[in-house]
């Protein structure tokens, strides 16, 4: 189940950060070329990476063991802040292999973006699991 979860947790962040993305990247293409690029980029760390840090992130925040709803909340959201520039680090080392650059600050801020988009949809996923899908 709790795979399930981050695997529809993952295709929709993926959706919804590809087409905001998207709509601020418009070029000549239009919308639809650009929100494929970047749907078949970041479905793929969506998944490999985002599913993956989820179970890490999810261990450290029990580990931490904060009793309080809101501090909970605020360690997880810096928990997945870091997940975020970590997984970011792996892809510019995977992928480019040319060390700090001029779009590395932009992308290590979308890389953020994503990471707090999955965190707050993974809440969204497993509420409407318990309310509608799964019924035990």
């Amino acid at each position: 189940m709790a795979f399930l979860n981050r695997f529809v947790t993952a295709i929709l962040s993926a959706f919804i950060f590809s087409f905001i993305l998207a709509l601020m990247l418009i070029d000549v293409g239009g919308f639809w070329i650009s929100f494929t690029i970047v749907m078949a980029y970041s479905l793929g760390i969506f998944l490999i990476a985002g599913i993956s840090f989820s179970y890490v992130g999810d261990y450290v925040i029990r580990k931490i063991g904060v009793s309080h709803m809101w501090l909970s909340y605020l360690t997880g959201v810096i928990v997945y802040v870091i997940g975020g520039i970590i997984g970011n680090i792996f892809f510019f080392i995977g992928l480019y292999h040319e060390g700090f650059a001029g779009y590395t600050i932009p992308m290590m801020i979308n890389g953020i973006l994503g990471a707090l988009l999955f965190y707050h949809l993974r809440y969204v996923v497993r509420f409407s699991f318990q309310r509608f899908v799964i019924k035990e």
